[in-house]
């Protein structure tokens, strides 16, 4: 036998000879305009202009969302204290949740720590709900990180279907021998540029009575959901991306939302977003959807004209 600390020192020079080691690197500031910290750097670092950031709007620099964090914290401290359950949570939790309800179109919506996490809870308390050996999950084969931890920590019996294969999910549906059934699909594959064919992928779910799971992580003017009767539908989102602040959400039916609130591991057993990071995102999803105050936010003042899409 040989120690587990050889095994890591062994693993991190294979990540290095095969040119993927990486470290995290200090930005003086959030803005388009950056610059990379160097204490050994004579200006202190190299500047540069930030093109890799999912803050697609600016909106994490936009005063009236930095205003609404300032205000939250003023008002209710920095933490949540601990889970929701244990501790409950601030009224500006309900307000948000409120939003991603009403923006998604879905009767109501939860709020989880992050993205993740979201994707880990919805999955786990899916697949629970229909039991693990009785609940099929089909997966395109490009899914993000969270919906692949998410479908192993749940345990669930999964098929993996080639990427953007509405036919292949179909047959997998169809061919089951399982009751259940659960399609997970990022709605934008964001290494790759591809969009889900969510209406189809919705018309096999409800023709062949499964739950469609979509993770809207990158919309920007909104979720684009599928409107198909008989579709049982999940949306997954982020609040740390478009929206500019921390956390992730789960928009459904409200008998879905409740299940989550019971029985998502990722939502009963951590701590709750912060207050600060809730205002945040309510401030950010008002803006997002065209104003803050009744103000025009198209191409907000704090974002440089020079970096908009034209």
């Amino acid at each position: 036998m040989a120690p587990l600390a050889d095994a890591v020192a062994a693993r991190n020079r294979a990540v290095a000879d095969a040119g993927r080691w990486r470290s995290a690197r200090a930005l003086e500031c959030g803005g388009v305009r950056t610059r990379l910290v160097d204490p050994g750097h004579p200006d202190g670092g190299t500047e540069v202009v930030h093109f890799a950031s999912n803050d697609y709007l600016g909106l994490s620099q936009h005063p009236e969302v930095v205003a609404a964090a300032k205000a939250a914290l003023d008002t209710y401290g920095a933490g949540a204290g601990a889970s929701r359950l244990v501790v409950g949570h601030r009224p500006v939790h309900d307000e948000l949740e409120v939003a991603l309800g009403e923006r998604a179109g879905t009767e109501a919506a939860l709020v989880f720590p992050t993205g993740y996490a979201a994707n880990l809870g919805v999955l786990g308390a899916m697949v629970a709900a229909g039991g693990r050996h009785d609940t099929l999950v089909v997966s395109d084969e490009l899914n993000h990180a969270s919906i692949i931890d998410g479908i192993r920590a749940a345990r669930a019996e999964v098929e993996v279907t080639p990427h953007l294969d509405v036919d292949a999910v179909a047959d997998a549906l169809a061919t089951r021998r399982r009751r259940h059934a659960v399609v997970v699909t990022d709605a934008v594959f964001s290494m790759d540029g591809d969009v889900a064919p969510v209406e189809d992928l919705a018309r096999v779910c409800a023709e062949l009575d499964a739950t469609l799971v979509l993770n809207e992580a990158h919309g920007v003017l909104g979720p684009v959901l599928p409107r198909v009767e008989g579709c049982h539908l999940v949306v997954v989102g982020t609040l740390s991306k478009t929206l500019g602040s921390l956390g992730g959400y789960a928009a459904a039916n409200r008998a879905t939302v409740e299940l989550f609130v019971n029985t998502a591991r990722a939502f009963v057993f951590t701590t709750g977003s912060s207050p600060a990071d809730a205002a945040a995102a309510l401030a950010a999803s008002h803006a997002a959807l065209g104003s803050v105050d009744g103000e025009d936010t198209t191409r907000p003042d704090h974002v440089p004209e020079e970096t908009t899409h034209r």
